[in-house]
Formats: C-alpha cells, sequence, structure tokens
C-alpha cells in the first residue's frame, strides 16, 4: 500500500479498515526482525503493537516520498532497542569488561555461511538477550560497533566482547549441530 496524503488522512481519523490493512501489509516486515531478537511470541506482539502504535501517533510525519516499510521498520528497530533499556536488569545484561587481547574482531561474516533462514534464527536466538541484541544490530542491521555503542549506550570495549561471544558461541553451535546431524 502505498501512502497517500488521502490514507494519511484517513488514518488520523481512526478508519479502522485503512488502519487494518496497513497493519496486515507491515506485519511480515515488522515479524521479520523482532524474531530475531525476542524469543516469546507475547513479546514479539507487544514490540510490533508498540512500534504500529508509534507509527500511527506519528503518521503526520511519515515522508510521503519513501516507501513506509523502512520507516515502520526503523521504529520498530527503536522500539527494541528500548525495550532492552526498560528491561529490569538492563544494567547486568552489559556488566561486561573487555576480555579482548587487543586482536581485533574476525570479520567473516554470518551470511558467509550457508544455512536456511530459519535455522539460523533459532541458532541466534540461544544466544543470551543482551549479546543477541548486540550481534543482530551488529551483523544483521548494520551497525558499526561505535554505533551500536551509542545506541545502548555501552563502550565499544563491551561492543567488541558481545560480538566475539556471539561469534564464539554461534560457531560451537554450528559445529555441535554439524556433528549431531552426522551421528
Amino acid at each position: 500500500m502505498k501512502l497517500t496524503k488521502e490514507i494519511i488522512k484517513k488514518i488520523k481519523k481512526n478508519d479502522y479498515k485503512t488502519i487494518t490493512a496497513l497493519y496486515n501489509e507491515a506485519f511480515s516486515a515488522m515479524i521479520a526482525m523482532v524474531v530475531r531478537y525476542k524469543k516469546n511470541e507475547e513479546d514479539q506482539i507487544t514490540i510490533i503493537n508498540n512500534s504500529f502504535m508509534k507509527a500511527i501517533e506519528k503518521i503526520e510525519k511519515f515522508d510521503l516520498s519513501k516507501e513506509f516499510t523502512p520507516w515502520i521498520c526503523q521504529i520498530t528497530k527503536n522500539e527494541l532497542i528500548d525495550s532492552y533499556r526498560k528491561e529490569k536488569n538492563y544494567d547486568v545484561f552489559f556488566d561486561f569488561e573487555a576480555k579482548e587481547d587487543g586482536q581485533e574482531l574476525e570479520t567473516e561474516s554470518l551470511y558467509d555461511l550457508e544455512v536456511e533462514h530459519a535455522y539460523l534464527r533459532n541458532i541466534l536466538q540461544t544466544l543470551p538477550p543482551a549479546t543477541n541484541l548486540v550481534f543482530n544490530l551488529f551483523a544483521i542491521e548494520g551497525y558499526t560497533s561505535k554505533e551500536v555503542g551509542e545506541e545502548l549506550n555501552i563502550s565499544y570495549e563491551t561492543v567488541k566482547w558481545h560480538i566475539k561471544e556471539a561469534r564464539k558461541r554461534l560457531k560451537l553451535k554450528l559445529i555441535e549441530n554439524s556433528t549431531t546431524y552426522k551421528a
């Protein structure tokens, strides 16, 4: 659905059909993003609904020359980050000292691994929540380490630790799974 001035006017007037059609169109893009970060289905739907409501509330700020899906996905990404900030144990999630010995992080991309999307998503969901968030922002969303640190208000060293930890755990999980399937 291409948003127009008329559609935005209907949304502002709380036109149920228009809002529902927009939600149905945006849902698949939003859920594809949210499942990478949240394991619990209830949490996933909460993030999606909160994101969609924020988009509806700020629909007059939408640039009609742009596509709606990337805009709602950016709102969803921000909602995911905000949800981690609001969680009870936020400080505990990121209470890591840099454990690197000065080596740079490996540059091998997760995309280089030839695994199915669902399989990869399941493996990513085995990561601790904070590590999952940092790694997804870095490897999947394309943020730099510095940008991840700025978004989450954590040090660069902590970001590097989470990325290294994620890679280490994912590699072990992939090795474990490959030996399981060969047996």
